[in-house]
């Protein structure tokens, strides 16, 4: 049974930039999923802070577009139109994962295109069985997604309560000029981002929501009308995603003996806005800051200081949802620019 110092369970941004750093670093490394690159049916938007953090990501341009234009509505029905300001990077998840698994190969990453079955502890070490076998590792790093197979062996499950579900339709024929955010009561939102010759719409609401599904369908048919009208529908798509609103939730620890938790099996996606991408990659950079430097356990204090902030429920969901008029639309538009999450970075770098 090969032993490898890290063993990395999903091929997402999140693992396979956890696998690069650390593979990068000199750590035998292995990627186990069997489908990467795969394409996410989801928006495929960065905000403005991607570039920032990770400024090789404008060399994708097979699929992506820049966009500077974000129209924003409340759920007070108020609306805001942004331009002129650091502009979203949109593009498909394929084209990410697949020049991602490219920087985790060349750094010797090892990707092994399998399904695990199961991790457990076993000494000092994990094994970790999947469907071609079973090999060691002495850190286990969780980046499978909502549901993630080593999450459910070190943290458990995701409760109901912090779920999302999105869905929605990938569209061809529809105007590509702008980012729309549009945000309901209670706790749901509608969004179309355009990437170079195709678009995603779609909604997204909390999965303990009563009637949730019906009211989202609605939704996604007024956000085809208003935003879209005469587009072709060429894929649909429906997927859970982390929202963690719970203190529970929120409370857990990401980081423990030998294993640690990137993405959305870490439930690092945006309760409000749904977003994602940047924290499964800012996240997995932090941990790998950590564990090179010898210190994997401060992980924790990284995330949280970094970009923990962002993904709390309270002060997001006070904005979005009590706040009237245009006031409430303008705090709703500071959060998804960069410049208090780049300071908070710089905070976290200078800290560590």
């Amino acid at each position: 049974m090969k032993t490898y110092d890290a063993i990395v369970v999903g091929g997402g941004p999140a693992g396979l930039v956890a696998a690069a750093r650390l593979a990068e670093a000199g750590a035998a490394t292995a990627v186990l999923d069997p489908e990467a690159p795969w394409e996410k049916p989801c928006g495929g938007g960065l905000s403005p802070v991607a570039l920032d953090l990770f400024p090789w990501l404008a060399d994708l341009e097979q699929t992506s577009r820049r966009v500077s234009r974000v129209h924003l509505t409340s759920v007070h029905g108020a609306s805001v139109t942004l331009e002129g300001q650091e502009p979203y990077f949109v593009l498909s998840r394929r084209e990410l994962a697949a020049a991602l698994l490219a920087r985790a190969r060349a750094a010797a990453a090892e990707h092994l295109p399998h399904r695990v079955r199961s991790v457990a502890r076993d000494g000092a070490a994990w094994q970790v069985r999947h469907d071609g076998g079973q090999l060691r590792g002495r850190l286990l790093v969780g980046a499978d997604g909502v549901a993630s197979v080593v999450r459910r062996a070190v943290r458990g499950a995701f409760a109901r309560s912090d779920l999302g579900v999105a869905m929605g339709y990938h569209l061809s024929g529809c105007p590509l000029n702008a980012l729309r955010l549009w945000f309901q009561r209670p706790e749901g939102f509608a969004y179309l981002f355009p990437r170079r010759d195709a678009a995603s719409l779609g909604v997204g609401w909390r999965a303990s929501l009563r009637g949730g599904r019906a009211s989202s369908r609605r939704l996604l048919e007024r956000a085809l009308r208003s935003w879209a009208p005469g587009a072709s529908i060429v894929g649909r798509y429906s997927h859970a995603f982390p929202s963690m609103v719970s203190r529970e939730g929120w409370a857990e620890p990401r980081v423990g003996e030998g294993w640690a938790l990137v993405g959305d099996a870490a439930g690092h996606v945006d309760p409000v806005r749904g977003e994602g991408i940047i924290y499964a990659m800012w996240g997995a950079s932090l941990l790998a800051d950590a564990v090179i430097e010898g210190r994997p356990e401060t992980y924790e204090d990284r995330w949280r200081d970094a970009f923990g902030g962002s993904l709390w429920r309270k002060l997001p969901k006070r904005w979005v949802l009590r706040v009237p008029g245009l006031a409430g639309a303008g705090m709703l538009l500071a959060r998804p620019f960069p410049r208090a999450r780049e300071c908070l970075y710089r905070r976290s770098q200078h800290h560590s």
